[in-house]
Formats: structure tokens, C-alpha cells, sequence
């Protein structure tokens, strides 16, 4: 009876130092990883969802998806994704897509810091003269490599 009481004891101890902080989401446990943005210098915006696409060379950042009137969407076009620092120019490009309105980066530049274990980190900066949004600037840290 001493065994069975000792180990229902052990059992609740075991339970009671399970938290539901345990099961916390992957993102959480890194707050710095993921995409964010700032246009104009403004507020940093963290994107929803960021990943880099291989086989196009791309990197793409997500606010906001299902939502129609206030998605944002920004696409940054590279001629490789080698750890380098790429000119907007020459096959590199950053696009924004904002309440129906386009951003497209006439100078800056992408850096990749580094491209390693399936995760792309890297930092980017960017102007244009059309639109109300004439410039961006931004880093991502960690975004998975489809």
C-alpha cells in the first residue's frame, strides 16, 4: 500500500510541474526571429508569415493575408542567396504591395548574413520616389528556406 501511495505521490508532483508554458509556440521561445519592416522610418510591422522560395530566389513576407483592405505583402527578388550584400539593381528588387497601392524600390540594398541549417538571417533598405511610402527598411531573422 506504501508503494502505491509513493508513487500516486510522484505522479502528482510530476503533473504539478507540467505548465502550460511549456507548450508555447516556437516562434515565442525566439522573439527576435520572423520579418519585420519599417516604412517611412515609421513603427516596425511584424509580418504574419516570411520565408525565402529557392527555386525563385525570393523572400516573401505576409501581413495581414486574409484581410483584403489592409494586407501588406513585400517581395524581395535576389539574383542568389548566398550570404552577400545585393544592390536593388542588376536582377535584385524589392516590391510592397499596400491597400492596393505599389512600392517598388528604386535604390538599396539586401544583405544575407547568413544562409545555413534551412534558415535565411539578413537585413534590408530601400527608397523610391512614387507613392506615399518612399522608403523601407528591414531585417529578417531566422524565416525558413523553402
Amino acid at each position: 500500500m506504501k508503494r502505491l501511495f509513493y508513487l500516486a505521490l510522484t505522479f502528482t508532483i510530476a503533473l504539478q510541474s507540467c505548465s502550460e508554458d511549456d507548450t508555447s509556440n516556437p516562434s515565442d521561445t525566439n522573439p527576435t526571429s520572423g520579418f519585420t519592416w519599417k516604412e517611412n522610418g515609421g513603427v516596425e510591422i511584424k509580418a504574419d508569415s516570411a520565408y525565402y522560395v529557392t527555386q525563385f530566389k525570393t523572400i516573401k513576407a505576409f501581413k495581414n493575408y486574409s484581410d483584403p483592405v489592409n494586407s501588406k505583402f513585400i517581395e524581395i527578388n535576389l539574383t542568389a542567396g548566398t550570404p552577400a550584400t545585393y544592390d536593388v539593381a542588376n536582377g535584385n528588387d524589392i516590391s510592397f504591395l499596400y491597400s492596393g497601392n505599389l512600392y517598388v524600390a528604386s535604390t538599396g540594398s539586401i544583405t544575407i548574413s547568413e544562409n545555413s541549417s534551412n534558415k535565411m538571417t539578413g537585413t534590408f533598405t530601400s527608397n523610391s520616389t512614387n507613392g506615399t511610402i518612399t522608403s523601407l527598411e528591414g531585417n529578417f531573422k531566422s524565416i525558413e528556406i523553402r
